[in-house]
């Protein structure tokens, strides 16, 4: 998202890169009537500009394809600045090197 800054110009957003778990915080839940699937537990990343908490960031997982919507009270989110250190922190997360 672009942000203004004094001279008139417009600045872009920096990219984030977000680890999150597939995993069922809420049983609770049920969206549409329909029945709360468990989570896989696979660790996944998302790069995105979004702020956290106040844009609607969904994603989802890449092995079972559940989709999970990214903020503080839902998840608990892992943020890096970097896609190397995200990447690296993600294999290890899911029983790489």
């Amino acid at each position: 998202m672009p942000v203004a800054t004094k001279n008139n110009q417009t600045k872009q957003e920096p990219w984030i890169y977000l680890v999150w778990e597939c995993k069922t915080t809420h049983p609770s839940m049920r969206p549409l009537g329909k029945r709360t699937s468990e989570g896989c537990g696979h660790w996944n990343l998302r790069k995105t500009k979004k702020r956290i908490d106040s844009d609607k960031a969904q994603s989802a997982c890449a092995s079972c394809g559940r989709r999970k919507r990214l903020n503080r009270s839902n998840i608990y989110l892992r943020v890096y600045l970097t896609e190397e250190m995200a990447q690296e922190a993600q294999k290890r997360l899911n029983g790489g090197e």
